[in-house]
C-alpha cells in the first residue's frame, strides 16, 4: 500500500556518462534543488515561480556556493587524491508524494530526513521542500564520506540500494 502514496529515489551526482547519464556536478544539482537556475523557472519550466516562496530548506544552507564550499570542508578531511574525473561528488535522495496528498508534506518530508540520517549515515549537504512542482517533493544531498574515506556510489549499489527501498 505505501508504493501508492509516495515514492523514493537515489542517485549519484557525479560528471560520469556511463549508462547515458547526464553529467551533472554538486554545484549544479544545489543550484537546481536551491532554485538557483533561471532558466528552470517559468512558461518553459516546470517550476511555478509563484509557489517558490512555499518551499522550505529542512536542513543545509541557503545557497549553491554555500552547499560547495561545506562539502569542500568535510572533504578536506579524507584522502581524494585517488579520485577519479567523474567521481561520484554526492548522491541525491528523492522522497515524492503524490498531487492532492491528505499527508501533510513538511511534517512527512522533515521524518523522511531524520529517517535517512540513521539509515545513510553520511553528512547531510541539503535538504529542501518543494511545493512549487505538480506534486510536493524533497530533495537531499548527502556527501558521499563515511568512517574518514570517500564511499562515492557505494550505497547505491545494487544490494545496498535494494536495502534502502525495503526500509523506506
Amino acid at each position: 500500500m505505501a508504493e501508492s502514496i509516495s515514492h523514493f529515489a537515489i542517485k549519484t551526482i557525479g560528471l560520469s556518462r556511463c549508462n547515458g547519464r547526464k553529467p551533472c556536478t554538486l554545484l549544479e544539482a544545489a543550484k537546481h534543488n536551491l532554485r538557483q537556475i533561471q532558466s528552470e523557472l517559468g512558461a518553459n519550466g516546470h517550476i511555478d515561480p509563484c509557489r517558490m516562496a512555499h518551499n522550505v530548506t529542512l536542513a543545509g544552507p541557503s545557497t549553491a556556493a554555500q552547499v560547495q564550499a561545506r562539502a569542500n570542508e568535510l572533504l578536506s578531511t579524507v584522502d581524494t587524491s585517488k579520485l577519479k574525473r567523474d567521481h561520484v561528488q554526492s548522491l541525491e535522495v528523492v522522497f515524492s508524494l503524490p498531487p492532492g496528498t491528505p499527508i501533510e508534506p513538511l511534517a512527512y518530508f522533515a521524518k523522511c530526513v531524520e529517517w535517512l540520517r540513521v539509515a545513510v549515515p553520511l553528512p547531510v549537504l541539503l535538504a529542501v521542500v518543494h511545493m512549487d512542482e505538480a506534486a510536493p517533493h524533497a530533495h537531499v544531498l548527502l556527501l558521499p564520506v563515511m568512517g574518514g574515506q570517500h564511499v562515492g556510489g557505494a550505497l547505491n549499489t545494487r544490494p545496498s540500494g535494494q536495502h534502502l527501498h525495503r526500509l523506506a
